[in-house]
């Protein structure tokens, strides 16, 4: 990994998920499995004090992640996004809606669900109007934007969308009342109803989503408006198995009597029931029914929070993987691929699965880039980073190439004594993750108890203890890939597991909870299923983040030391979210995220 990490990215900050998190990330710090006993009491970190660190932690961590390029079309841009958490063709035959639905023929065939998985909900409702289509107002001189929107708020209009005035009588009563022409009146309304255009990422969506569910439509509409609408070619309504009116069925949003209509008319369990609303009045009444609903902010967040609601995450992310396997790159935030071997084989150890990989087999040291296919391989040397990484994991290497290795490692200690980050004595750079996989490396090997190591490893010890990692390191943007490197440590040096074991525990529990980014999120996550730490509700906001394609964000795993530049790795990222998921099921971790969506 050591090769430079570079390029200045162009991620911005999301309010939405900043609005999800301030929801979200109470203080959940309890754990299940601590072991008290390796310690000695003199030598103990003390885990109450440094409470301001973990303050300041806060303030350090990002929202923002990297999207990487979709299976789909490996030959365009790269896309930043900041926005990982959120809450989300005219059939011509059809004739008017019968009182309250349209039914559509049920689909010919279904995808099953995977064993393992149950879908929780079967059943799925739509508002129409600012979820299915957007509008504008159309100002006239009389009746400008803001007045149009406070009529869409008064009685006359509630009355109308109920059924119980027509439509000549509520433009007049609007014209009367706010002393304007009627023929106004009538020209803003009919400009509003020409102004309606389709969300052109929700019919493909909800086309999907009907292979396993009921799908509802549930709009507060009048009956001319609806008439002219379901009349207006552009839209695919036999997306629909019925749609609900507030005209047909004498009642509105947010009243309770419209949602109960329309649970007892359809015969729907409520648990089992999502509804999509752009009105937070709309979305609560119905969640106080027991329904599963959440407000549309966007496109974009209602298709990944639906797909989160209503599909496998797990399948979704290998098949993500099977239709990217042997070309995940990482790339910079502004959308430069990286083909590099470190990442490759972090994921070749995380999975066993050499197919879906793709690195340079070397025989004795490793570079970060990929052979000839970075225009800057022939400036950087190997390193420490990407040898010590290879030489654990690749399987093709021979032990005696390993210890002739290690010993050329031990001549690039620094003028402190502690091990560089690149066999380069005119770079003498350290990164204390650098260090940790150098030392795993040699203590996978027999010789954990280097005494040319020593100072390195009280390096590394003292960077743990002190928290400065919190601000990542050298070449790695989170806090967690500090704590993930350090925890594979532990698991194969016995004297760190002494020593730092316990404390480790705790450092990881600070963590939960923090606002990060998709890849300080995933490995979080896999830290608290592997030592059994209570995830709060990291863990379901980790199932948002998953993207639609089934990859998860690519978030910043490493950074240039000279610019701050992220570079991401979807693969990555997607492979530690799943090994994360499978075993968070095996501890019994919920995943219902009806507690999270708003």
């Amino acid at each position: 990994m050591s090769a430079p990490k570079s390029s200045r990215s162009t991620m911005s900050k999301s309010p939405s998920l900043a609005r999800l998190f301030e929801k979200l990330l109470p203080k959940s710090r309890s754990s299940t499995a601590l072991n008290k006993n390796a310690l000695p009491s003199q030598t103990r970190l003390d885990e109450t004090k440094d409470l301001k660190d973990i303050k300041d932690s806060r303030r350090q961590t990002v929202t923002v992640v990297l999207n990487g390029k979709s299976s789909e079309d490996s030959s365009a841009g790269h896309r930043d996004i900041a926005e990982p958490v959120k809450g989300h063709s005219r059939n011509t035959s059809a004739t008017a809606t019968e009182v309250t639905s349209l039914k559509i023929a049920p689909p010919t065939s279904a995808i099953t669900s995977p064993l393992g998985y149950v879908q929780p909900y079967d059943t799925i409702i739509f508002d129409i109007g600012d979820v299915l289509f957007t509008w504008e107002p159309v100002p006239n001189h009389s009746i400008p934007g803001a007045t149009f929107k406070l009529i869409l708020r008064s009685h006359e209009f509630y009355a109308y969308e109920a059924g119980k005035l027509t439509e000549e009588a509520f433009y007049q009563a609007t014209a009367d009342r706010l002393k304007v022409p009627f023929e106004d009146v009538r020209s803003a309304f009919h400009g509003a109803r020409e102004s309606l255009a389709p969300n052109p990422l929700m019919p493909p969506l909800i086309r999907q989503l009907k292979e396993n569910h009921k799908i509802l439509a549930a709009s507060n509409i009048s009956e001319p408006d609806f008439t002219w609408l379901h009349a207006r070619p552009g839209f695919q309504w036999d997306l629909f198995d019925h749609i609900h009116t507030s005209y047909a069925i004498g009642q509105r949003k947010p009243d309770l009597a419209f949602f109960q209509a329309v649970l007892e008319s359809e015969k729907l369990d409520p648990a089992r029931t999502i509804f999509i609303d752009d009105k937070v009045e709309n979305v609560l009444t119905a969640k106080s029914l027991g329904v599963a609903g959440f407000v549309f902010r966007d496109q974009e967040s209602a298709v990944r929070t639906l797909w989160a609601m209503c599909a496998d995450p797990v399948e979704r992310g290998w098949k993500w993987v099977e239709e990217n396997k042997g070309k995940m790159h990482s790339y910079t935030g502004l959308g430069k691929d990286v083909e590099e071997n470190f990442t490759q084989i972090l994921i070749l150890e995380l999975t066993g699965r050499e197919d879906i990989v793709d690195y340079v087999k070397y025989d004795r040291l490793f570079h970060f880039y990929q052979g000839d296919k970075q225009p800057t391989i022939k400036e950087f040397p190997y390193d420490m980073d990407t040898t010590s990484i290879g030489l654990s994991i690749c399987p093709h290497i021979k032990p005696e190439m390993r210890q002739d290795v290690l010993n050329e490692m031990l001549t690039y200690l620094n003028q402190d004594g502690i091990i560089q980050t690149y066999f380069d004595r005119k770079r003498p750079r350290i990164d204390p993750i650098v260090c940790c996989n150098v030392l795993t490396l040699f203590s996978l090997n027999g010789r954990a108890d280097e005494p040319l190591l020593d100072k390195t490893k009280k390096w590394v010890g003292d960077v743990f203890q002190t928290r400065a990692y919190l601000g990542g390191t050298t070449y790695y943007h989170c806090p967690e890939a500090f704590l993930f490197f350090f925890s594979r440590l532990l698991s194969h040096n016995p004297v760190f597991h002494s020593l730092y074991f316990d404390a480790l525990i705790t450092r990881i529990r600070e963590r939960v909870g923090i606002v990060s980014e998709a890849c300080g999120l995933a490995l979080r996550m896999l830290l608290c299923a592997q030592l059994d730490i209570d995830p709060g509700q990291d863990f379901k906001l980790l199932l948002l983040t998953q993207e639609p394609d089934g990859g998860w964000p690519a978030g910043g795993f490493y950074r240039y030391p000279g610019n701050g530049v992220m570079i991401g790795h979807r693969g990555w990222v997607t492979c530690v979210a799943l090994e994360a998921i499978k075993r968070g099921r095996e501890r019994g971790w919920s995943a219902d995220l009806t507690t999270v969506v708003c």
